[in-house]
């Protein structure tokens, strides 16, 4: 088995109290998630990428990128 920091990946799955289909499921939506926002323009992956993986706010994205809130909410919006 893998060992990930000492713990096994069936230790590490037991300790969330998943069962391992279930784990096996949510890493499958992880994937399929991950290929569906990679088909977008990069300015609207950007925006998904900045508030799905790194849980940021159009106002923290917008400080970052320097455009503007209303801007990147339209690209949100065109994702959807």
């Amino acid at each position: 088995e893998i060992d990930v920091a000492g713990e096994t990946i069936a230790e590490i799955v037991a300790s969330t109290g998943l069962d391992p289909s279930d784990a096996l499921v949510r890493d499958e939506l992880a994937n399929a998630l991950s290929d569906a926002i990679s088909v977008l323009p990069e300015d609207q992956r950007t925006v998904i990428e900045a508030q799905v993986v790194d849980n940021l706010t159009f106002r923290e994205l917008s400080a970052k990128t320097g455009e503007s809130i209303n801007t990147l909410m339209t690209r949100k919006k065109a994702d959807i």
